[in-house]
């Protein structure tokens, strides 16, 4: 069953970019407020980003995004920052009424399709822990317990 289950998570995260490889984000992305967002090390001291990459209708997102609040309420700013990466969606006002019903720990990121496909993301949700240089240490696919991202978290926190 564990190799089953090491077998499917493999399968879902092969085409997903990890190590040193970092990808090319687009630097003109704003949140859902409207201020511009940047993905560089200056605006955020923080020694991890969590990027979780969700789709409003996304019913497992819905599910998994209150472990983010969890999350935030044990690190700091200074040493992890999560970045809500909205992709795949009509309308802002459709991520709008998602954030509202599931409120996040920071400001929701509008991706676009470049986004998406610089991430190679194509199953939601998708969860990125990036060093400080953004570079992509651990990429997951699909439901993560709130100990699943703590764990992955620490383990980020302890190797950058």
């Amino acid at each position: 069953m564990t190799l089953l289950f090491f077998g499917i998570s493999w399968w879902q995260t092969r085409e997903l970019p990890a190590g040193s490889e970092t990808p090319g984000l687009s630097a003109s992305l704003a949140t859902l407020e409207g201020t511009p967002f940047a993905w560089g090390a200056p605006t955020s001291p923080a020694k991890v980003t969590l990027v979780y990459a969700f789709a409003p209708w996304c019913g497992v997102c819905k599910m998994s995004s209150s472990n983010l609040r969890w999350l935030a309420q044990l690190f700091d700013a200074a040493s992890v920052r999560i970045v809500p990466l909205a992709l795949a969606f009509d309308k802002p006002e459709d991520v709008r009424i998602y954030a509202a019903e599931h409120p996040f720990p920071s400001p929701v990121v509008l991706g676009d399709e470049g986004t998406q496909r610089a991430l190679r993301i194509d199953a939601f949700p998708t969860y990125f822990l990036m060093d400080r240089d953004l570079k992509i240490q651990h990429a997951s696919v699909g439901y993560s317990t709130f100990l699943g991202m703590l764990a992955r978290t620490l383990l980020a926190l302890t190797i950058g």
